[in-house]
């Protein structure tokens, strides 16, 4: 009998953990948070780990969509996020002047989507 409970709480202990993050995602919402004017309010949605194709092979890099307050104290809306572990570069449209914004979202496109570096084949 008491080997049963102890199983039965070593059971339901274990429920209450939360799956770990994979460590890219980790590194790759810090970067949003760091570039954030109110970090604890950034919110996350689709993000996930993607393999992209390169010339040497598959690599890994980090997307989603994330949305944050503004120095207004308002949300400004979900907004796509690539990372880049090698050298932790983070794109994000709204960083480029508005004329260039609509490549950048190409870019993203190929990195998120297709899975292939956003300069040539």
């Amino acid at each position: 009998m008491k080997i049963r409970a102890l199983l039965i709480v070593t059971l339901l202990a274990g429920c209450n953990q939360q799956p770990q993050e994979d460590p890219m995602i980790v590194l790759a919402k810090q970067a949003i948070e760091d570039r954030a004017k109110d970090p604890q309010s950034v919110q996350y949605k689709d993000v996930r780990v993607v393999d992209i194709s390169t010339p040497l092979g598959i690599a890994q890099g980090v997307c989603g969509e994330f949305n944050a307050k503004n120095s207004m104290g308002g949300y400004v809306g979900f907004e796509r996020f690539a990372w880049e572990p090698g050298d932790g570069r983070l794109i994000v449209p709204s960083a480029y002047p508005e004329s260039n914004r609509h490549i950048i979202e190409k870019g993203l496109d190929r990195y998120c989507i297709e899975g292939k570096l956003p300069q040539g084949d």
